[in-house]
């Protein structure tokens, strides 16, 4: 499915399966706080569809790129990104798989 803001769940899973893993697909920008909205509520749609586990995309607080990494990077665990994770996998009882530049 993909929405205004061309962003894509897809979750696999076979109907008589005891786990399901929901991959968010999202196009982002150079707004930080925008891309978490959107990663929130992507994961909040894949737990909906009953995802266990969600996994975003690589990069998925900043723009892709080496040069964009030391602007990005945050303290793990207190940055902004792992604290918003943290909060979207706790309200919606799923486990998170993504990465971080860390400082």
């Amino acid at each position: 499915m993909l929405d205004d803001a061309t962003l894509q769940v897809m979750s696999y899973a076979q109907s008589s399966s005891l786990f399901r893993m929901g991959l968010v697909q999202i196009v982002v920008g150079s707004a930080k706080q925008a891309n978490l909205q959107r990663a929130a509520a992507k994961v909040a749609e894949a737990a909906e569809a009953g995802a266990h586990l969600v996994a975003l995309p690589e990069c998925f607080n900043s723009p892709y790129g080496v040069k964009h990494f030391p602007k990005y990077a945050e303290e793990v665990p207190g940055g902004q990104s792992c604290q918003a994770m943290a909060k979207m996998a706790k309200e919606n009882k799923v486990g998170s798989l993504n990465s971080l530049k860390k400082k």
